[in-house]
């Protein structure tokens, strides 16, 4: 397939997805065409809106709508900030072809950065009102204008703009803006990308002032550039804005001081101390910027560090930059402007210690034989907290560090350390766990402690942790003593266990709730005013036999997220197959068929499967009150089967003498299910040759031989088979007995035709339509009777509508062409369709009894039979009449022209044995 839409769309989905959702797979609908896209992969051409299988295996699914229409699904293995889905929704809804312009400004207005949306010849569209602050201008001195009319000096910024209508994005990294008279000028970086909007395309130039990013950068560059010594810049409040990297490079055990503050550091003996010392330095050096003022501080392991700090005009000098400048070069800026200060801290570290050999072993034999991530703590302080000696390579992975960052000389205490960090550990319930209570229950002989790290990048992991002392002694475990703590990762099964619950209450293809888990949330309204809708999508069976069922899947997955779109208020479940629940509080039984009506409504609005628009219908039942909502749902089924037998796009309101009516048929069903082979019976109707009063064929009828009812038609079982999934077994038990006699009746009547009734359902099931062509083919002499409706439907639930029409029109023709008839019953009866007539490849058509039994009421039911018959014969079409139960009729209809006749003039329908004696005694073609 080729991408036909404008690919600076997907260019522009794809730059959101890499800056809002880098992990996120998009699968979104643009104009005609779906594309499967994600931020590092080009968009590829799929079907349609249908979720790969694997999304439905693990991670979250969220859909995409607006005003009930799907514009889209995304995945990924963690849940999507709504902030996200909202700006992809709010993209996708204002790039469809039927939008207005309108969504299209609503995205630029409310971007909250410096945003201006420019035509493909780059006159302003719409813009940000950031944008307008940055620039100090009003919307009426820019709408309308173009680029170079609103920035004529702006040249090079012109020509990216230009690059980018032409569909190449571009990237301006840094561009100085003059200020105002009077005013101060300033930095801004840009993004340009093309964009896609509506009806119109053109360009998205995103803008960020970042003045203060590159003041700073060059004032800290400045004062770092030749330091001799290990060197930190620190702000006013202590905060390490960079360091050099002679400081990093001199202890390189410990995390990077960076963007944290100096005390933080994990490195100090006593890190209270040193926050008093150094905070007390820093008044100290900003109040008084002549002077040095020197501390000294405890490191971990025995080793000190005096640091000397330096503020203003000392600056330079502190820095040992002995160089003159060049006489050409330009006056420096300087170091600190008004409002602001930096602060230089140079660092001597002396009397370093390393680890005893005795130690070093003990350390490295435990972490050599360590089979799991594993952390060894020293000796618990007054406080209970142990110092981390040292980590195996697998325990600074889970945590997400360098492993030189849990290896600080000396030790840190492990709550210290995590905190530095910015790891957390909490219970299963997410309370804070502490690392002492961590260390005292793991320390336990045979303890194990469920609990839950939090890395600093997000990253959640479910831990089982036990410990072990590395000590003889016996009883209460001894502060004194090193204790092993053993990090078990046990994330997998714990999502597993998770994923096994989640999938328990939920329903794996719409991910809405199933009937257990709508139950469990409904626990906490129980005795409260509750109404329950009961819905099913009419002709689902019919649908996806005809279409298939990933687009039978995919037409629910939509119905799902239109009904969970629906209402706020309004739990919504997939009970089974097409057949959905929603529960709302505190509705009324006077109010519910109006809610009713409003979801059927709802469920008209066109849906897109397989690249086609489709219509359909639902039937709703409803049951209100303060019941159970099990019971509530019993009645509403109740009322949904009741909605459901008066046709499509039925409701029903529970009533009471609903449930003794219900309860006839769902005996009647439950006979149904043991009823097949033993008590369905074939009976057989003549046809009679009007020309020669020869028997040509038989209609084969099916009937239900019931115990205590007695013998059904199937105008009173068909309906309750189709429902349980029993149709499909009595058409092949029909086709297999009709076949089976048809071969036994090949010697005493090889002429004979036997035909089989198929629902619309059967003609669309491949299986049953399979086997009753293979014999056909094998056996010869067999018929097939469609009913007049199963070749037409309403609107989109057509059961052969487009695809599905010419599949099986082209299974017919095969019929054909081995022989078999293929004849319209019930022709006439007002589901007749004269196009289908011309459109299958008919033999013939069977009228309806009510031709026949209006024959003798006047001259316009003779002219409509004529008529009928005669457009038949120009149709190359026979006509059998049905119904036929005098002999004045049998006469009208021969003059008329038809072909054959059946009816109770001939004989009634009759079992097996009986037909067989009948025939004896009549001649046979």
């Amino acid at each position: 397939m080729t991408l036909t839409v404008d690919t600076t769309l997907p260019n522009t989905l794809r730059e959101l997805l890499r800056s809002h959702a880098p992990d996120c797979t998009l699968l979104a609908s643009l104009g005609s065409q779906t594309l499967l896209m994600s931020a590092d992969t080009s968009p590829l051409l799929v079907r349609d809106l249908t979720p790969p299988d694997e999304w439905f295996d693990s991670g979250e699914l969220t859909w995409l709508t607006r005003d009930g229409a799907l514009l889209g699904l995304m995945w990924s293995q963690q849940a999507v900030p709504e902030s996200t889905v909202q700006l992809l929704t709010m993209l996708l809804s204002a790039a469809r072809s039927d939008s207005s312009q309108r969504e299209a400004n609503v995205l630029i207005t409310q971007l909250p950065e410096g945003a201006a949306w420019l035509s493909g010849d780059l006159v302003f569209q719409q813009v940000s009102r950031r944008f307008l602050e940055l620039h100090h201008l009003s919307a009426a001195q820019v709408l309308g204008q173009s680029f170079d009319a609103v920035f004529p000096a702006r040249s090079h910024t012109s020509l990216l703009l230009r690059q980018v209508a032409a569909g190449r994005a571009a990237y301006q990294e840094r561009e100085w803006l003059p200020g105002s008279p009077g005013g101060r000028g300033f930095w801004l970086r840009s993004q340009m990308r093309p964009y896609y909007g509506g009806a119109a395309a053109g360009v998205l130039w995103t803008m960020y002032d970042i003045t203060q990013e590159i003041a700073l950068s060059a004032r800290i560059n400045a004062l770092l550039l030749g330091a001799r010594l290990p060197t930190a810049v620190l702000s006013s409040s202590g905060e390490v804005l960079e360091r050099s990297e002679s400081l990093r490079r001199s202890l390189p055990g410990t995390a990077d001081p960076q963007n944290a503050l100096l005390w933080q550091w994990p490195i100090w003996h006593d890190p209270a101390e040193v926050e008093r010392q150094l905070t007390e330095a820093l008044t100290e050096a900003l109040s008084q910027p002549q002077q040095r003022f020197e501390c000294t501080l405890q490191v971990l392991g025995g080793e000190r560090a005096i640091i000397s700090l330096y503020c203003g005009d000392q600056l330079e000098d502190a820095l040992g930059n002995d160089d003159a400048p060049p006489e050409d070069a330009a006056t420096p800026e300087p170091l600190f402007t008004e409002g602001e200060a930096l602060v230089v801290a140079e660092f001597h570290f002396h009397e370093r210690q390393e680890m005893d050999s005795a130690q070093h072993r003990l350390l490295s034999g435990v972490i050599a034989h360590s089979p799991q991530a594993t952390l060894l703590l020293g000796a618990a302080d007054d406080s209970g907290e142990r110092p981390v000696w040292l980590a195996s390579e697998a325990a600074a992975t889970l945590l997400g560090v360098e492993r030189s960052a849990l290896s600080v000389p000396g030790g840190v205490p492990l709550g210290r350390l995590l905190k530095a960090l910015n790891v957390q550990l909490s219970r299963p319930d997410l309370t804070p766990l502490s690392t002492v209570t961590l260390t005292t229950q793991a320390s336990l002989d045979g303890g194990v402690l469920s609990a839950v790290l939090t890395r600093s990048d997000g990253l959640r992991r479910s831990l089982q942790i036990t410990g072990a002392r590395l000590s003889t002694g016996e009883g209460a475990p001894q502060r004194n003593e090193p204790l092993a703590l053993y990090l078990h990762d046990v994330t997998t099964l714990k999502n597993l266990e998770d994923r096994l619950k989640h999938d328990a209450a939920h329903d794996p293809l719409t991910g809405l709730p199933n009937w257990p888990g709508l139950r469990a949330k409904l626990v906490q309204q129980a005795h409260k005013q509750l109404c329950v809708l009961s819905l099913s999508v009419d002709d689902f069976g019919v649908l996806q036999s005809a279409l298939g069922r990933s687009a039978g899947d995919h037409l629910l997955i939509q119905v799902a997220a239109r009904l969970h779109h629906w209402r706020k208020d309004a739990q919504v479940a997939r009970l089974e197959g097409e057949h959905f629940a929603l529960v709302l509080p505190e509705i009324e039984s006077a109010s519910a068929l109006v809610l009713a009506d409003e979801v059927q409504h709802l469920l008209t609005m066109p849906l897109r499967v397989g690249g086609r628009e489709m219509r359909i219908s639902a039937s709703v039942g409803v049951a209100c009150g303060a019941d159970t909502a099990e019971q509530l749902l019993e009645h509403a089924r109740t009322a949904l089967l009741s909605a459901r037998r008066t046709g499509r796009a039925g409701r029903q309101s529970y009533r009471p003498e609903m449930m003794s009516a219900e309860a006839g048929l769902l005996e009647l069903e439950h006979d149904l299910r043991g009823a097949l082979p033993s008590q369905m019976t074939l009976l057989f109707q003549p046809v009679i040759n009007l020309h020669g009063g020869r028997v040509q064929g038989a209609e084969v009828l099916l009937r239900w031989k019931h115990p205590t009812r007695g013998l059904l038609s199937p105008a009173q079982f068909l309906p309750l088979a189709s429902r349980t999934g029993m149709l499909p077994a009595l058409g092949r038990w029909v086709v297999a007995e009709v076949s089976a006699q048809r071969q036994r009746w090949q010697g005493p009547h090889p002429k004979l035709r036997l035909a089989i009734n198929f629902s619309a359902a059967e003609l669309l099931d491949e299986d049953v339509l399979s086997e009753f062509g293979q014999q056909v083919r094998e056996v010869g002499g067999l018929d097939l009777e469609l009913s007049a409706s199963s070749l037409i439907q309403p609107d989109s639930a057509s059961a052969l509508h487009s695809k599905a029409a010419a599949h099986t029109s082209a299974a017919l023709a095969e019929l054909r062409q081995h022989g078999a008839h293929i004849w319209v019953d019930d022709f006439g009866d007002g589901a007749s369709s004269l196009t289908a007539l011309e459109r299958f490849p008919l033999s013939g058509v069977k009228l309806h009894p009510s031709f026949v039994a209006n024959l003798l009421s006047g001259p316009r039911h003779l002219a409509l039979l004529e008529g009928t018959v005669d457009l038949a014969r120009k149709l190359s079409l026979e006509v059998i009449a049905v119904g036929v139960e005098t002999q004045a009729q049998a006469k009208i209809l021969e003059k008329a022209g038809c072909h054959a006749a059946q009816g109770f003039f001939y004989s009634p329908p009759m079992a097996l044995a009986e037909f067989e004696r009948w025939l004896a005694t009549q001649v046979l073609d």
